[in-house]
Formats: C-alpha cells, sequence, structure tokens
C-alpha cells in the first residue's frame, strides 16, 4: 500500500540528527523559501503547537478572547486556543478553496478579538480581504501546510501579525518534528523570545526518545505494516482517521514546558530543505497530469489569482460522503493509500464547543480525500497513483 504521507527516517536521517550532518545553526529565515528577503523574525519553536500558544499569549490579548478557528481543520487548533484561555469561534469554509468562508467572516467578526487564518492544503487565502473584514484586529497566520506557497509574491507567513509553521510528521515539509513562527513585529517577538528563554531545555535522553519515536514511526509507514495498518484502521466511515465520540469534552491541547526546537529537528531541516526545493518541479508536473486525468466531477480547486500554490497535497472534493467512501476503497484495492481528510473535526471541534453552524465544513469532513502526492515515490508508484485516478474517475 503507498502511503498517502512521505514519512522517511532512515539511517542517514538518524546520523543527520544525532551528528549535525545539516548546517544545524543556519538562519531558519534562509532556510524557508520566501524569506530570504523579508524582514520578518523568525523564530525556532518545539513544535507547530507551541508557536501558536507563544503567538496568543504574546499579542497581550485579555483571558476570554474569542478567536475565529475554522471548523475543516486539525482540532490542535481549537485545543491550543483553548489552552492560551482564549474561547474559539468556530468559521465556516469555502467549498471552492477549502480556506475559510469571508461572508461567515463576516457574520462573526463582530464577536471576534482575534482570527486563525488557516491557509489549508497550503491554498493561499486573499489576505487582502481577509485584512478588510478583520478592520485591524489580530492575524495569526496557520501555515503548517503552506511552506512555499505565497500571496502576491510574497511568502504567506509575512501577510499577518504573526504566523506559523510546523515540520511534524504529515505535513509537505514532515521531518517529524519542530516549527516555527514568524513576525514583523519587534515587540512581539522580543515577548515570544523571552518566554523561549525560560522555558526548560531538552534532555539528553528526551532528544534520543524523540529521534527513536521518528525512526519507529517511519518504519509504521512501509510496507506490510502499513498496509496491515490501513486494512485493521482504515475499514470504518471514519477511513484511518481518530474516532471521536459525540459529546465527550477533550481536554485542552498540552503545551510542553520545552519550547525551544529541538537540536535533532534543526539538523534535519537544515539537511532537508534544499532536497524540498528540488522537488518543486517535479510536484507541479505531476499535479498536472492529476488534473488531466481526474473527472470534472472530483473538485479540486483553481490556481489562485492572487498567490502561488505549492500543490504539496492533493485535495478532491466529490458530491456525497457514500461516493468518498467508495472511491477510497477502490484507490486501496490498487494499493494507493486514499483516505478521508479531518473526518472527525466535527466531533472534535464540538468537544471544544463548536454549536453547528458551520455546514459547509461538516459537509467536506465527509466527501474529501487525498491521495499520495510525494515526490520520494518511486516511479512505478507515481504511474500507479495516475492510473488509478483515471480508472476511477471515470467509472
Amino acid at each position: 500500500m503507498q502511503p498517502r504521507f512521505d514519512c522517511q527516517f532512515g539511517l542517514r536521517d538518524l546520523w543527520t540528527a544525532a551528528y549535525s550532518g545539516g548546517n544545524g545553526h543556519a538562519d531558519l529565515a534562509h532556510l524557508l523559501p520566501g524569506f530570504e528577503h523579508e524582514r520578518l523574525r523568525v523564530i525556532p519553536t518545539l513544535r507547530g503547537r507551541e508557536a501558536l500558544y507563544l503567538i496568543l499569549k504574546s499579542l497581550e490579548l485579555p483571558p476570554g478572547s474569542k478567536i475565529g478557528v475554522p471548523v475543516f481543520t486539525c482540532s490542535v487548533v481549537a485545543r491550543v486556543t483553548r489552552a492560551a484561555g482564549m474561547v474559539p469561534v468556530f468559521i465556516d469554509e469555502d467549498s471552492d478553496t477549502y480556506g475559510m468562508s469571508l461572508p461567515d467572516l463576516e457574520k462573526k467578526v463582530g464577536r471576534l478579538d482575534a482570527l486563525v487564518m488557516v491557509h489549508t492544503f497550503g491554498y493561499p487565502h486573499d489576505i487582502d480581504m481577509v485584512e478588510q473584514i478583520m478592520a485591524g484586529k489580530p492575524i495569526i497566520g496557520d501555515c503548517a501546510h503552506a511552506v512555499g506557497s505565497s500571496y502576491k509574491g510574497r511568502a504567506l507567513g509575512a501577510r499577518a501579525d504573526a504566523s506559523l509553521y510546523t515540520f511534524g510528521w504529515r505535513k509537505p515539509l514532515g521531518i517529524g518534528g519542530g516549527g516555527c513562527l514568524t513576525t514583523a513585529n519587534e515587540d512581539l517577538a522580543e515577548r515570544i523570545e523571552n518566554q523561549i528563554q525560560v522555558s526548560r531545555q531538552e534532555t539528553g535522553r528526551e532528544a534520543a526518545a524523540h529521534v527513536l519515536g521518528s525512526v519507529a514511526y517511519a518504519a509504521a509507514f512501509r510496507g506490510v505494516l502499513y498496509s496491515l495498518m490501513t486494512y485493521a484502521f482504515g475499514r470504518g466511515d471514519h477511513d484511518g482517521g481518530r474516532r471521536s465520540s459525540p459529546g465527550r469534552t477533550l481536554p485542552p491541547e498540552r503545551i510542553s514546558p520545552e519550547l525551544h526546537i529541538r537540536r535533532t529537528d534543526r539538523n534535519l531541516l537544515a539537511s532537508r530543505i534544499q532536497q524540498w526545493h528540488d522537488s518543486r518541479r517535479w510536484v507541479a508536473d505531476f499535479w498536472t497530469a492529476v488534473r488531466a486525468n481526474a473527472s470534472p466531477s472530483w473538485h479540486i480547486p483553481q490556481e489562485p489569482s492572487w498567490g502561488g500554490w505549492h500543490h504539496f497535497i492533493l485535495p478532491f472534493r466529490v458530491a456525497s460522503a457514500v461516493g468518498c467512501t467508495g472511491i477510497i476503497r477502490q484507490f486501496r484495492k490498487r494499493g494507493v493509500g486514499a483516505a478521508r481528510i479531518y473526518p472527525n473535526c466535527v466531533a472534535e471541534t464540538t468537544a471544544s464547543g463548536y454549536a453547528g453552524d458551520c455546514p459547509v465544513a461538516e459537509q467536506l469532513s465527509q466527501t474529501t480525500f487525498m491521495v499520495p502526492a510525494y515526490p520520494r515515490m518511486s516511479a512505478a508508484a507515481r504511474a500507479r497513483v495516475i492510473e488509478s485516478i483515471r480508472e476511477i474517475s471515470r467509472r
């Protein structure tokens, strides 16, 4: 079974992580694509969730402030908002772009003190319109999927009061951990840096456990083991996602007392970034082939007129939940690890206070799926993905 995500961590990665085969002291501003010419502070963090927490706590918003967050995204966003002592207000989605619904944001903006603007699947929001609606209220850019995407020629992370990136598993630039935040606000950057400096440092035992955990996680995404896990946990209506019982309250996200980026993650990021740059042409060509072979009834967003989309995540929206389940099963029969994206986001956000007023997001959670789309697939695996798309979408 071809995995959905590129979760590779081999002996070379183990050596690099442990012994700094990459430049572990490299400035992230010169590593991240699009940031070379931006006047931004780029601050490394343990993970993306710690970056979001640090931003929320450093914006000097009062406790209980209302923060706009989307429903159709990882539930960590809402849970970190709660961990920061704030209240998530859920915003519906745009079914064409997978981003926030601007009409719904306009309707709810009077209740908001700030907004987490998630660039879902790396597709850039129309940031000018969001800024117009927010009318000076703080905007946090969630660029977890958006390394390499741009808005009007600038990196997405440069167009917000502060933005966050993450390099965990299942991300376009996934190395198993690490994150960063960006801001042009020097006072905000100083407050964040001060919190990081007084946080606990990782121990040698924790560093070793993290690297060994990465090796084990990557092993689970290979060969027979991945196939067995997919069939064991992916046959139900959740399609491999986490199950969440309706009515159950999820606790706020646990924020680590250790806020510094791990040395091993920084080493790996420095070693992988050029490989990521080199793969962008392949991804663009693969995406072109996908568009040429997919049925028109499988919705793919049009290329944004206001920016660049990196195409490292390949989402499709179909007409019904039943149809989505059937399509996923057909892909898996052909050895392609397709699955729904955020299938349990409604139950998980309900556990964080969602009241059920985002119908488009609820529909997307059941009708949107992804297939593998990453450069380190073999030529045979790439051909199998394209051929499966052609065969299944024409049925």
